[in-house]
């Protein structure tokens, strides 16, 4: 999948990321996002970190020491610490404006 596959573009420039973070990156539901991620823990593309809330995700080869959290908000947020661009995760979908 095509969002999975920035998700683990993005996995590879920060250490780890959350469930919420993968739903606003990928711009899907709550239910999508974990759907999406347990396909990718069960293919052994991500491990998880922690568990419920405090759960986190990142590459297999990750070493322990760079897993510091990051604060990813939305596109344009002024009081972002780290805003991301804009990238359309499903790129092959028609929008409805």
């Amino acid at each position: 999948m095509r969002r999975q596959a920035f998700f683990l573009s993005i996995l590879s420039m920060h250490p780890s990321l959350t469930r919420a973070d993968y739903e606003l990156l990928a711009q899907v539901s709550h239910n999508t996002a974990a759907r999406d991620l347990a396909d990718l823990l069960a293919r052994g593309l991500i491990v998880r970190l922690g568990n419920s809330s405090s759960c986190r995700y990142c590459l297999p080869d990750t070493p322990s020491e760079s897993l510091m959290p990051l604060q990813i908000t939305a596109p344009g947020d002024p009081s972002a610490a780290l805003s991301l661009p804009h990238v359309d995760p499903n790129p092959t979908q028609a929008r409805t404006n």
